[in-house]
């Protein structure tokens, strides 16, 4: 409690929207994964402008080379080969 008799809560701080439009980028791609789907690096850059577009993103966002990259190494993503049964 403060002097004034009220108590002051701390806030998480709400994420950015490239966090959120990144998380759920993310989920896609788990979800294609899981189910056997194999996802190429056009496929992951196609899906980033889809999501910001429909999220509203960053007008001037780009799915880069580097990007796809940064996304590949936060995510531990490898490019493995599936192999069906």
């Amino acid at each position: 409690m403060s002097e004034d008799g009220s108590s002051e809560r701390k806030v998480m701080k709400k994420p950015r929207n490239e966090e959120v439009e990144e998380c759920i980028h993310f989920m896609w791609f788990i979800q294609k994964r899981s189910s056997g789907q194999p996802i190429s690096g056009p496929l992951l850059y196609e899906k980033a402008i889809f999501f910001n577009t429909r999220l509203n993103g960053d007008p001037n966002f780009k799915a880069s080379s580097g990007w796809i990259k940064t996304f590949k190494g936060r995510h531990g993503i490898r490019e493995l080969e599936i192999h069906g049964e």
